[in-house]
């Protein structure tokens, strides 16, 4: 930075909000900015954190605004503005680096053509510094403000009219962006009253509904923290409520009265698709409260404007979606430790969990396409298999464009190898000679031009895609010799249930595949279990290979770490005490170990006994519906979620469960397999449903004490998201957010439930979503009272 002579050419606005971790890495950036003369300006919006004085301190050379209270966002930039002395105001977030040269490559564009009132700069994630935060912003015919090409690998190719240094855009995002001062308080600068986000969007449309241009700089490269701030104060909800009642204030604003009506009928069938009426209540009533002020801005802003929203639409500034088009999904990191425990298999299959963990950058979430589960790219993906060192082989890869596409090239890369296929709308295997490295690791990317579904087929897709892909197999040129029948070791742990836990034993005796231990572990029982356990080996010598071990209470997981510590089996099936397998259980898990061929976990059908127990309708509910047992819900041969990782009928080789494979963290019943089984799919494990292994559970339940169950697995969840925080937003999982509607529902079921249980005792069936309202009331009971607890302490 040059000591400028006289005013400076740029005013830098940084708002800053208990961002002193932001601003260390901010600040020694934006000061080493070349080729333009600028001041910088940190408008504090009454941090606690101690940014003021750290300031005045170690940067006396800015200029701090002490505003002594949060006064949002905007407000704070339109403090910061008034006391610049700039010809030109840059806005840039505090949890942001820049690029030397990013202020000059703003200016370029408002200096070269006088139509341009705001630039703003390429965003790339500082987390995931190959990925697009945005370039610029646009918007839904909703009014729904977003960032284009969010979560897109910078080395995609561009869509075909994606040329020269800048390109309109709808709005600015404030991120990084420049304007000329006086330009910004014409227009009326940021809305004061948006406490938070939109308020770049709102700015953006009234800047072309005046006339005035704005665009995208690819030469302006910044990296931002996405949501640095703002996300770890309050979450993503509060950011999406915010920027709700924003959008609609805007369209209030800045839209002709008819194109309010089609915004608004649009937002009203969102709202009732999600049922998210809490929000549509809170933003209405908001805006109903603001509406003396946003109609006199829009009395002042009618009176000026040049262009309509129409025009917006037709130059493509505004897309025709309703809804904002998901995004890549942020890609798995990645490093030596991590890629060292990935489980070796040949096999990745990208819409399923098991490939979670080797997914990098360009993938969308997964998606159907002609019956299958495939994850589309973005134009430009890579993915990651682990298979035997130095390995050489073929790689191939199913990908499809799916109905109505044409045709194009698709270019596929594995470890320096290269091949270009033509693909369509049916199912093409592009496939290449392949060698993996030192390590084991095949490095596979699928390039592809990008198209965007909805002007092709009509069916509302506005994401940009490149190519769906089925499955990536690796076949080695020296394929391994069949393998001898292995050995199985059968892990029960049991508490308190001796009359069924006999039971179980004597079916495992009589079991047709010969080759197996038992390894049965008391878990502290108080009913003479592990005498009776003793006695029982000795009658039964030579009929099973049995080992019978004792711990203290210390729950499941701990006592199936002391089961595996003993165990001298190749694969290992988990039972509950309470399931009793029929005579071809091991053999029918065996064989499909066999068929595999490549490590997975196996999980057999378990049904009711219905021969010792009354099943219910709502029994029959919990084992298909995914309470309980999810079995309704797959067929056979599917691959399933991490979730159904139920270790009462599994089986998976035991090299991938290593040394105490459970967590410690969970010191009572719930979750413990469920946390394991993400681990393991994290690591490239397929869990897969055999249906041929079968057994029954003998566990008698009513819907009352069920309903208690659900309680405590509404409290323990928060075990498991304080060892993975990222599962508060995977689809597998339940919803952890209560609904509108509970609040009313635990009102009301607690004294009906005495009524419901005693009419499923009497074999009437309810309606599902009664079943299904009543068990997720006691979910959010619980979480809500572990979270009260968790205050408490």
């Amino acid at each position: 930075m040059s000591a400028p002579s006289g005013p400076p050419l740029v005013s830098v606005v940084v708002v800053n909000f208990n961002g002193r971790h932001h601003l260390e890495r901010c600040l020694p950036s934006l000061f080493a900015t070349v080729e333009a003369e600028f001041e910088v300006i940190v408008a504090d919006n009454g941090s606690s954190d101690g940014s003021v004085e750290w300031l005045a301190e170690r940067w006396p050379q800015a200029r701090v605004l002490a505003l002594g209270k949060n006064l949002g966002f905007g407000r704070a930039n339109g403090r910061g503005v008034q006391v610049a002395r700039g010809e030109f105001v840059a806005f840039l977030n505090n949890d942001t680096v820049v690029e030397p040269g990013w202020l000059a490559a703003l200016l370029e564009p408002l200096r070269a053509d006088p139509e341009v009132a705001a630039s703003c700069a390429t965003l790339r994630l500082l987390e995931f510094p190959e990925l697009l935060n945005a370039r610029g912003g646009t918007m839904t015919s909703a009014g729904y403000g977003y960032d284009i090409d969010f979560m897109v690998p910078v080395e995609r190719r561009p869509v075909a009219h994606d040329t020269g240094p800048w390109r309109d855009v709808l709005f600015p995002t404030a991120a990084a962006a420049l304007i000329r001062k006086r330009e910004f308080l014409a227009a009326g600068g940021f809305d004061p009253a948006m406490f938070m986000y939109h308020e770049d969007v709102d700015l953006g449309v009234r800047l072309w509904l005046l006339g005035r241009r704005v665009v995208v700089c690819d030469r302006a490269l910044v990296y931002h923290a996405f949501g640095g701030t703002s996300h770890q104060a309050h979450g993503l909800r509060w950011r999406e409520r915010l920027g709700m009642r924003h959008n609609v204030r805007t369209l209030l604003k800045c839209y002709r009265p008819l194109s309010v009506l089609r915004a608004a009928k649009r937002i009203a069938r969102i709202w009732l698709v999600h049922r998210a009426f809490g929000q549509a209540f809170w933003v209405c009533w908001w805006n109903l409260c603001h509406l003396p002020t946003t109609l006199t801005q829009r009395r002042r802003l009618q009176k000026r404007r040049v262009r309509n929203e129409g025009d917006l639409y037709r130059r493509g500034l505004i897309t025709g979606a309703a809804w904002p088009p998901p995004s890549p999904q942020p890609p798995a990191a990645l490093d030596t430790q991590t890629t060292a425990g990935w489980i070796v298999t040949a096999t990745l299959l990208p819409g399923r969990h098991s490939a979670m963990g080797r997914l990098g950058a360009g993938w969308y979430g997964p998606d159907r396409l002609a019956g299958d589960t495939v994850r589309w790219t973005c134009g430009l993906a890579e993915c990651w298999l682990r298979v035997e060192a130095g390995q050489a082989g073929r790689l191939a890869v199913e990908l499809s464009l799916g109905a109505g596409a044409p045709a194009m090239s698709v270019a596929l890369t594995c470890n320096g190898e290269r091949v270009e296929a033509q693909a369509g709308s049916g199912w093409t295997t592009v496939s290449l000679p392949a060698r993996a490295d030192a390590q084991g690791l095949l490095r596979i990317t699928v390039a592809s031009p990008p198209w965007v579904p909805h002007p092709i087929r009509g069916d509302w897709d506005f994401r940009t895609l490149g190519c769906a892909v089925r499955a990536v197999r690796f076949r080695p040129a020296a394929p391994r010799p069949p393998a001898a029948d292995p050995c199985v070791s059968v892990v029960v742990p049991t508490f308190n249930r001796w009359p069924i836990l006999e039971r179980a034993l004597a079916a495992l005796a009589a079991q047709t595949y010969r080759k197996f231990e038992a390894i049965v572990v008391d878990d502290g029982s108080t009913d003479g279990t592990w005498e009776r356990l003793q006695a029982w080996r000795q009658a039964n010598t030579g009929r099973i290979d049995l080992k019978v071990l004792h711990q203290e209470n210390l729950k499941p997981g701990r006592a199936r770490n002391l089961a595996l510590r003993h165990a001298g089996g190749d694969l290992v099936l988990f039972l509950g005490d309470d399931i009793i397998a029929a005579p071809e259980l091991i053999a029918e898990h065996v064989a499909a170990h066999r068929r595999l061929g490549e490590p997975a976990g196996v999980l057999g059908f378990t049904d009711w006994d219905r021969e010792h127990m009354r099943v219910t309708p709502f029994l029959e509910l919990i084992n298909r519906d995914g309470q309980q047992f999810s079995y309704g819900h797959f067929r056979d041969g599917d691959d399933l979620f991490f979730t159904c990782f139920y270790t009462s009928n599994l089986s998976l080789p035991r090299a991938v469960l290593g040394d105490d494979p459970f967590h410690p963290a969970f010191t009572f019943v719930d979750w413990e397999d469920t946390e394991l089984g993400y681990r393991l799919s994290r690591r490239g494990l397929r869990l897969v449903l055999h249906t041929a292994a079968r057994a029954t559970h003998v566990h008698p339940t009513t819907m009352a004490t069920f309903h208690r169950r659900q309680r405590h697995v509404g409290r323990t969840v928060a075990v498991l998201l304080g060892l993975h925080p990222e599962l508060a937003a995977n689809d597998a999982m339940p919803p952890l957010v209560p609904r509108w509607w509970h609040p009313l529902a635990r009102a009301l079921v607690s004294p009906s439930l005495p009524l419901l249980s005693a009419l499923d005792q009497c074999l009437v069936p309810l309606p599902t979503r009664l079943y299904r309202a009543t068990l997720l009331t006691a979910f959010f009971t619980g979480r809500r009272q572990a979270m009260r607890e968790a205050v408490g302490r």
